[in-house]
């Protein structure tokens, strides 16, 4: 992965630091620099450096899914915080869609494939998203403005991420297993209405000044 494609878009000295913490050591199979991109994506996604991370993106679409959660889940989010820039294309929007795609589609483990065959209606059940709003209404209200900050960026990768599977997949043609994961909305464009905002109130209150120095 050459992470030199953002060197020219990190501009704050919390980006610098995280391109610096990846230039010592970036290991694909290290859940840990996996993570410290998808930092790193996350405040220059904030940053609204958008040009820099359409660059990245066939970077980041080029480590495939290999049955560890832990190593995908910063590739995921990642892949969808990059799928919410304005200016991204159908196509990579696609490419993106197919990325995620490849874990429902994936036989490994007998013990974990549930995990892989339930992978978009977790999402589509809003299980991730539901959590995230009321770790960040705690937040807000005990006055952590860190958490503030990671749950409203982690807010826009899970409607984004619901938002792409929900446009390439209709979940009345799933089952969902589970009878506290299940579908709250009436229709796709009810859906897709909803992220949409959450994702621009999200973004609406990250420009806080309260903020900056997270990113």
């Amino acid at each position: 992965m050459n992470i030199e494609i953002l060197a020219p878009y990190c501009t704050t000295a919390k980006q610098q630091k995280l391109l610096e913490k990846l230039r010592k050591k970036l290991s694909l199979k290290s859940s840990k620099d996996l993570q410290t991109i998808y930092e790193l994506v996350e405040r220059l996604f904030v940053g609204k450096q958008y040009e820099g991370l359409l660059a990245f993106l066939p970077e980041v679409l080029a480590v495939p899914f290999a049955r560890n959660f832990d190593l995908w889940y910063p590739i995921e989010h990642s892949l969808a915080l990059i799928a919410e820039v304005p200016t991204i294309t159908p196509e990579q929007r696609k490419a993106c869609f197919l990325h995620f795609k490849s874990v429902t589609d994936y036989k490994g483990l007998p013990d974990f494939q549930d995990m892989y065959d339930n992978y978009f209606q977790d999402y589509l059940a809003l299980y991730f998203v539901n959590n995230t709003l009321e770790y960040l209404q705690k937040s807000i209200a005990e006055k952590e403005t860190s958490y503030e900050f990671s749950y409203r960026i982690y807010l826009i990768t899970a409607a984004s991420l619901v938002k792409l599977i929900n446009e390439e997949v209709d979940y009345k043609t799933l089952e969902f297993p589970d009878e506290d994961r299940q579908p709250s909305y009436n229709s796709r464009e009810e859906l897709q209405d909803y992220m949409n905002t959450l994702i621009t109130e999200q973004l609406t209150a990250l420009q806080d000044k309260k903020f900056v120095k997270y990113y």
